[in-house]
């Protein structure tokens, strides 16, 4: 990492956003390696090229429908006496390239193969990585997007605009990196007892597999991958792979987006109900704030069962469900199963109409989200996936995180929920393991996000660190610190607004060993994120513990979560907060 040295950086291209726009890496000269695609992918979604001179016109054609293109130019790294040049075909192309794109050209090896390579002045940025190894090529990839304050200089001259002690240093930009657990005060022995944990769980059929991820201090020390996707199969699960988020949609989507609103001051947590939707007024809803509702001391049922109401003798009515995607019949509820479009709106009622609870305080709800949004996409005059995609997902470069993921996704990249015989008839893949956020549509305030582990992760970070992300802010801090706090402690309530909060007492959804100021939430489906700002720490535990029956509860019963949290916070070695 101290070694790169960063010789060009016109209009400060690096550090790189890590927004999610059409980026290419391009590999070209002799022992091409593979950890430098592997580290960019580790923060954006890049296709790669491999440069071939008789595929030289089509790759700069299909180059031109790119917005950000990396080149990676390597020369042979076994020892100093092999040649550092490149050949003259590839220096010529390298030129080609620059001249009429902007490009970031990462150099691995002996700098004086800088005087050889084409494409160095015309290049809009350009490293030297001194050599071509995987260490090299990882520390390049972490600079175009995490930035470095202080980086190395040329040891030679190379060329009239490249002497000797030129370089020059970069912006910091706070993305989540990677780092060994001993550089963020970790240790490394302590965290592999999380493997002989879930090898217990998976072998007690608690759950088929699962993706976990630590993070502190803004670096990833801990990402792995367990078990299979199906509890029966053999697809072994991959970082990629997407799970069912459920209840934690509420906090990744619903609760940002009503942030956003407050942040921008079109809705106040103050107002009811009754206000911002005048359809209510007249019930007995009216009168609930935002903050109340947000907290879970509304009154408001935990659930009620919605999807029976569109069922007659134990089958789909017929004139609500169709088979195939057709007018009037939108909602994609399963594999060829559309229910009528207008029938959102009565669900929304059976909202309305279900009774509240006559005792005050605390209790556990998804029918908030229901209001909430509603709410969102009448003061932004968009879905709510429409919204949460274009302002937070897309720019934080969150590929991964999405509402319907079926359109963009394989479903061999997706987790099973559960075989359901009850409402669907099938096994539920790729689409929304809730009921009530399938009779949405998929897209519900309350549930229908999928994600894997480290697009998760990276919005969490993006609140600890107050709102901002790279060289963006998404939120004021004082709204992040609003949201996150426990709001009404007094009265016994542990809940923040929207963000689940550590127990005040006994058991509760944490290990007990976080800080007061941490926040996070869990998920039907077997899932939970939580972050503490005090420790910078990041957990994400993702799985399908409802493959294929939802009624295994091994999970909760082992308290397994819980317990890895517990061996992360063993694991901090320093004292310091």
């Amino acid at each position: 990492r101290k070694s790169m040295v960063l010789l060009k950086n016109e209009s400060k291209t690096l550090p790189f956003e890590p927004a999610a726009i059409r980026s290419a890496v391009v590999l070209i000269g002799k022992e091409v390696g593979r950890a430098f695609e592997s580290g960019l992918g580790d923060f954006a979604h890049f296709d790669r090229f491999d440069y071939a001179p008789m595929f030289e016109s089509l790759i700069l054609d299909t180059l031109d429908t790119y917005d950000r293109i990396v080149i990676g130019v390597y020369t042979s790294g076994v020892n100093p006496w092999k040649s550092y040049k490149i050949r003259a075909e590839e220096s010529a192309f390298l030129d080609r390239l620059a001249a009429h794109k902007k490009v970031t050209l990462v150099f691995f090896g002996n700098p004086y193969g800088l005087k050889y390579c084409g494409g160095v002045d015309k290049a809009r940025s350009v490293v030297l990585a001194q050599q071509n190894h995987p260490a090299f090529e990882r520390a390049a990839a972490e600079l175009l997007f995490l930035g470095q304050a202080e980086t190395a200089s040329l040891p030679v001259d190379v060329a009239k605009s490249y002497r000797w002690g030129s370089g020059k240093n970069s912006e910091m930009s706070r993305v989540l990196g990677t780092a060994r657990p001993r550089e963020v005060g970790m240790d490394s022995l302590n965290l592999c007892s999380i493997d002989r944990l879930m090898t217990a769980a998976m072998s007690r059929g608690d759950l088929p597999g699962a993706q976990i991820l630590v993070a502190r201090k803004g670096k990833v020390i801990y990402h792995k991958a367990f078990g299979t996707l199906s509890k029966s199969g053999t697809d072994t699960v991959r970082l990629d792979d997407l799970y069912d988020l459920a209840s934690i949609t509420k906090i990744a989507s619903t609760t940002l987006a009503t942030m956003r609103l407050i942040d921008k001051k079109k809705i106040h947590l103050d107002d009811t109900l009754g206000a911002l939707l005048p359809e209510l007024r007249g019930t007995d809803k009216a009168s609930i704030s935002l903050r109340n509702l947000l907290a879970h001391q509304a009154g408001l049922q935990p659930y009620i069962p919605l999807w029976p109401m569109s069922f007659e003798g134990g089958q789909p009515r017929s004139d609500l469900y169709s088979k195939s995607c057709q007018e009037g019949f939108e909602l994609e509820v399963a594999d060829s199963l559309f229910l009528k479009t207008e029938f959102k709106e009565r669900l929304f009622l059976e909202v309305v109409r279900s009774p509240l609870s006559p005792q005050q305080g605390y209790k556990y709800s998804d029918l908030g989200y229901y209001f909430l949004q509603r709410i969102i996409e009448r003061e932004t005059g968009k879905p709510l996936d429409i919204f949460v995609e274009n302002e937070f997902y897309r720019p934080m470069g969150l590929s991964r995180m999405l509402y319907h993921p079926l359109e963009r996704f394989s479903r061999s990249d997706i987790a099973p929920t559960e075989d359901d015989q009850l409402f669907r008839k099938q096994l539920i893949r790729g689409h929304v393991h809730d009921p009530g956020a399938a009779l949405m549509g998929g897209v519900a305030g309350h549930a229908g996000l999928f994600s894997n582990a480290l697009d998760l992760a990276r919005l969490m970070q993006m609140l600890i660190q107050q709102g901002s992300y790279g060289q963006q802010k998404y939120f004021e801090p004082s709204t992040v610190e609003e949201f996150t706090r426990c709001a009404f402690c007094q009265k016994g309530n542990r809940r923040g607004l929207g963000f689940d909060k550590p127990q005040l007492g006994g058991s509760g959804p944490t290990c007990g060993c976080t800080s007061p100021n941490s926040f996070g939430h869990t998920g039907f489906t077997g899932t939970m994120v939580w972050a503490d700002p005090e420790r910078e720490i990041v957990y994400v535990f993702l799985s399908n513990r409802v493959h294929p029956d939802a009624s295994n509860v091994g999970l909760s019963r082992s308290n397994l979560r819980t317990e890895i949290q517990q061996i992360i916070y063993d694991s901090i070695q320093d004292s310091s907060p």
